[in-house]
């Protein structure tokens, strides 16, 4: 009994939620059970397998194709391999004159046409007895070279097919039969399978580990990935996303969404090898915080011409360093001098007539420093969703200090008289 079966249809397990951007042409797999008792190892299994190697370790994927394909074919390769390639007709290369045209002229037809057919056939034979190991043995037929040595042979005699079957057989590469009793040996036949025995085949024809595999790092989940200007997915949730089947090469990958600026970024991808890449992605301002941004900046800007008026207008009153006044008593020392201008300030008050408001001119350039901190510590220092809380509280910080130390340092100007 012969059964074709391909596992495309389920996940690949070992790199499970993965973004695989690979172009993969099919691999053929033909499970034949001759003896048709029941299998120690669950087909299903198997299957899951073999699918899970081939797309951790080949540029292949598994075909699916139906079990009546091969019905009747009673194990034969070559039988299998004109099943399975529907692309090829004898009867279509033959001549007017009766001549068949040569098999490569088929192959330039179908890349002509980018046409994609499974080249390699895999062909696993179980031999399964009640009470007894599953006998599982393998070959891995290139199916251009049976079909050119069908396509060429001299039918001559009752013997020429056999030939041919032959000559398929011998070019397949085979293994050795394995017994296999439970699951974790069926794994470890099918792991054997590949890195051992089929694996120099595979290199020969250029799909064993012929990509590499980008690891993208990226904290906001659903945003669109694009590499070179193809859309590929969305970043998954878990900040990881792994994206393989790449071409070896530089690539331009794009992050776009509507929360961030745009990412781009070049990277080389090397054949059987991951690339990590950490994105620092820009996040948008949203409303919020766009307003916030805004009004910090305005304030800061009226802070500096506010400041600005009070500093020039305290300059500009008359008598704008105001005088003290102190009484003398007997025994009484006075000093007096120039106190900077205070808001209480009135030329006709006999004792202090600065009084004690605020300093005028202190408040003013405090306010232009203020403000000058809110502005560039909005426009410099935040960035993408950030609410401006820094520049405020060191505008605020800036504009304090200066005022204080203006205060600290200007002159009392009234003293008391000594007793």
């Amino acid at each position: 009994m012969l059964l074709l079966l391909v596992a495309s249809a389920l996940p690949a397990r070992a790199d499970e939620g993965a973004i695989d951007v690979s172009d993969r042409p099919p691999l053929a797999f033909v499970l034949n059970t001759p003896t048709g008792a029941a299998a120690r190892t669950r087909t299903s299994d198997l299957i899951r397998l073999i699918d899970d190697v081939t797309r951790a370790s080949t540029g292949l994927k598994l075909e699916t194709v139906d079990e009546s394909v091969t019905k009747g074919c009673r194990g034969r390769l070559l039988c299998v391999v004109m099943r399975i390639r529907t692309d090829y007709d004898r009867e279509a290369l033959r001549e007017p004159s009766g001549r068949f045209r040569p098999y490569y002229d088929h192959l330039a037809e179908l890349r002509g046409r980018n046409v994609v057919y499974p080249k390699l056939l895999l062909f696993i034979t179980n031999i399964t007895r009640d009470g007894e190991p599953d006998r599982l043995s393998a070959q891995l037929i290139d199916t251009d070279i049976a079909l050119e040595a069908y396509h060429s042979a001299l039918r001559e005699g009752e013997d020429w097919e056999a030939n041919v079957e032959a000559l398929a057989n011998e070019k397949a590469v085979s293994t050795p039969r394995t017994e296999v009793e439970s699951s974790a040996g069926a794994a470890a036949f099918v792991k054997a399978l590949f890195s051992e025995h089929l694996r120099a085949s595979f290199v020969e024809h250029k799909v064993w580990e012929p990509f590499g595999r980008l690891d993208l790092t990226a904290a906001i989940p659903g945003l669109e990935l694009r590499l070179d200007g193809t859309s590929i997915g969305v970043t998954q949730p878990g900040n990881v996303t792994h994206v393989t089947g790449v071409l070896p090469g530089k690539h331009e990958l794009r992050i776009d969404g509507p929360d961030i600026r745009p990412f781009v970024a070049t990277i080389e991808v090397v054949k059987g090898q991951t690339l990590a890449l950490d994105t620092a992605l820009d996040v948008r301002p949203t409303q919020t915080t766009r307003v916030a941004q805004t009004m910090t900046f305005v304030a800061g800007a009226a802070a500096i011409v506010g400041g600005g008026v009070v500093t020039v207008l305290a300059i500009a009153t008359p008598s704008g360093d105001a005088g003290g006044v102190c009484y003398r008593g007997v025994q009484a020392s006075c000093e007096t001098g120039q106190e900077l201008l205070r808001s209480s300030y009135d030329s006709g008050r006999f004792n202090d007539q600065n009084g004690g408001g605020v300093l005028l001119a202190p408040l003013g350039y405090s306010l232009v420093a203020g403000g000058a901190t809110w502005m560039l510590g909005t426009w410099l220092y935040t960035d993408g969703d950030d609410v401006p809380w820094i520049p405020l509280v060191a505008g605020v910080a800036v504009g304090a200090l200066s005022y204080g130390i203006s205060a600290a340092l200007n002159p009392s100007l009234y003293a008391e008289p000594a007793r």
